[in-house]
């Protein structure tokens, strides 16, 4: 339906799919529908060449697509929330469809049951440092909600915004401390966190607030 909407010239844009709508398209940006939304709706058909679905947290989802349509291709990324109604698309025009496909449709992690046993947040360290299990806990001491993180930094800690010494810190061990985070707000949090290293991951096994302390 996502895909009918914004590339089949025939199809129906419905105006109640869409809520509080952030629409990007390479150069082209507007929040709240806006007709140019069909602003590449002039095709009869598209070819999906991949696509995921993934559950980003509160029964949000977000749906990953490279279309390729006449002589061009597409990367589509969209999000809907709990009631099925789409607020964000990305759209860009493909340049190096390898690149898209390394970045956007990584091979997906298998969380080891040992890792899960803790029923705690789990890290993964690779180029970045990556939430991939039970994130709320950690986003929320963020001022995040865990499907709006996963939205605006793709799951990824923002160095920029992390205490050095936290991402120095992941030494394939045990480790714990006081580390300063940009939250959503801007403003700074001070966490004491005591992380277990597990089968290669890392483990938030406890998370204290010692902001206002």
């Amino acid at each position: 339906m996502i895909l009918d909407m914004l590339f089949v010239k025939d199809y129906e844009i419905r105006r109640d799919s869409f809520i509080n709508l952030y629409f990007s398209f390479d150069r082209v940006s507007f929040v709240g529908y806006n007709d140019k939304i069909g602003i590449l709706k002039k095709y009869d058909s598209y070819k999906i060449l991949n696509e995921r679905v993934t559950e980003i947290g509160e029964y949000h989802h977000e749906y990953k697509y490279i279309v390729s349509v006449c002589d061009n291709c597409y990367f589509i990324r969209a999000i809907t929330n709990e009631d099925g109604l789409i607020y964000d698309i990305l759209i860009y025009t493909v340049k190096d469809i390898d690149y898209i496909n390394r970045i956007f449709f990584p091979n997906v992690f298998i969380i080891p049951d040992s890792v899960k046993a803790y029923n705690k947040p789990a890290l993964r360290v690779d180029n970045n440092v990556n939430l991939i299990y039970m994130e709320k806990a950690f986003t929320e001491a963020l001022g995040y909600e865990d499907w709006d993180y996963k939205n605006k930094c793709l799951n990824h800690l923002d160095y920029s915004a992390i205490d050095k010494r936290f991402i120095e810190s992941f030494k394939e061990a045990d480790f714990n401390g006081l580390y300063s985070f940009k939250r959503n707000d801007d403003r700074i949090a001070l966490l004491y966190l005591d992380i277990k290293y597990v089968d290669g991951l890392y483990i938030i096994k406890e998370i204290v607030d010692k902001t206002n302390n």
